[in-house]
C-alpha cells in the first residue's frame, strides 16, 4: 500500500474537524474524497502534508511515517498538492513558477550552479526539459513567458496541477482543480488528469466539489461529513446511499439527483 492513513484526528479548539479517520491508496489508484462544506476534506490534506498535525494516527507514505515531518519534508518524500485557492506566484512567469517548484531536485551546490559548471548545466538542462514537457502537455508551453496573473483562470488552475507534478511525486492531492471551470474546461481537466495517472504512474487523490465531474472521474469514493466517513465505495454505492443523501440534501430528495 502506497498510503496509509490509520485512525487520524484533529481537533480545533472543541470541535473536531477529523474524527479516527483511515483509508488506503495504492499505487496508480485514483480516489475521491467529498464531503459537504465543512466536512473535513481541505483539513484531511492539511493533515497528509504537515500543515496541520493529528492529535492521534498514523500516516506512512511507501512505509514511512508523516507525522513531525515539515511540507517540504514530506514533498520530497514524494506527497504534492494544488490549493482549493489558488497560490501560484503571480508576479513570476509561467516557467519560472514550474521551475523554482522542481528547485529541491537540484543536488549540484550553490557553486557549481554559480560557476556553471558542466554537471550543474546539465543538471538545470534536465529540469527545464521536464518542466517544458509537462507545460506543453497542459496546453501552457506558448504562454511560458507570461506572467502567472495574466494566465486565464482556468490556466492558472493547470500551472498549479503542473508546479506539483514536476517535484516528481508519488502522490497527487488535488484540491477542487475543476472549481471555476466552466464544461469545457473540466472535460479538458478530467482527460488530463486519467492521463496524469497512466502516464506518470502516480497515485491521487482529489476532493471536488462537482459531483458530475468527481463521479464519472474516480472509480473510489470516501464521503466525510463533519470528519468523519460516513460512505466509502464505487461512485453508484455512494450515489445511493442513504447517509449521503442526507448530509448533502434532507432525507425526501430523490436518490438520482446527487450526481446523476
Amino acid at each position: 500500500m502506497l498510503l496509509e492513513i490509520k485512525n487520524c484526528s484533529l481537533s480545533f479548539g472543541g470541535i473536531q474537524a477529523l474524527k479516527n479517520f483511515s483509508a488506503d491508496l495504492q499505487a496508480t489508484e485514483l480516489l475521491g474524497e467529498i464531503g459537504p462544506n465543512g466536512a473535513g476534506k481541505t483539513t484531511l490534506f492539511n493533515v497528509l502534508t504537515g500543515v496541520y498535525q493529528p492529535d492521534e494516527g498514523e500516516i506512512r507514505l511507501g512505509g514511512s511515517s508523516l507525522l513531525g515531518k515539515l511540507p517540504h519534508q514530506i514533498n520530497e518524500m514524494g506527497m504534492a498538492r494544488t490549493f482549493q485557492n489558488i497560490r501560484l506566484f503571480k508576479e513570476m512567469t509561467v516557467e519560472e513558477n514550474v521551475l523554482v517548484a522542481s528547485h529541491h531536485r537540484i543536488r549540484s551546490s550553490l557553486l557549481a550552479l554559480t560557476l556553471r559548471r558542466k554537471n550543474a548545466l546539465r543538471e538545470e538542462e534536465v529540469l527545464t526539459k521536464q518542466a517544458f514537457g509537462l507545460l506543453d502537455m497542459f496546453s501552457l508551453l506558448d504562454r511560458r513567458l507570461d506572467l502567472a496573473k495574466n494566465l486565464p483562470y482556468g490556466d492558472q488552475r493547470k500551472l498549479e496541477i503542473v508546479r506539483a507534478l514536476v517535484t516528481l511525486p508519488k502522490v497527487l492531492l488535488l484540491d477542487e482543480p475543476a472549481a471555476g471551470m466552466n464544461v469545457t474546461e473540466k472535460k479538458e481537466l478530467m482527460h488530463l488528469i486519467l492521463r496524469i495517472q497512466s502516464e506518470f504512474g502516480i497515485a491521487i487523490l482529489l476532493i471536488e466539489h462537482d459531483m458530475s465531474f468527481v463521479m464519472s472521474l474516480c472509480p473510489r469514493l470516501i464521503v466525510l461529513d463533519y470528519g468523519l466517513t460516513i460512505a466509502e465505495g464505487t461512485p453508484e454505492e455512494v450515489r445511493k446511499n442513504p447517509r449521503v443523501i442526507e448530509a448533502y440534501l434532507g432525507e425526501k430528495v430523490r436518490i438520482n439527483s446527487l450526481g446523476g
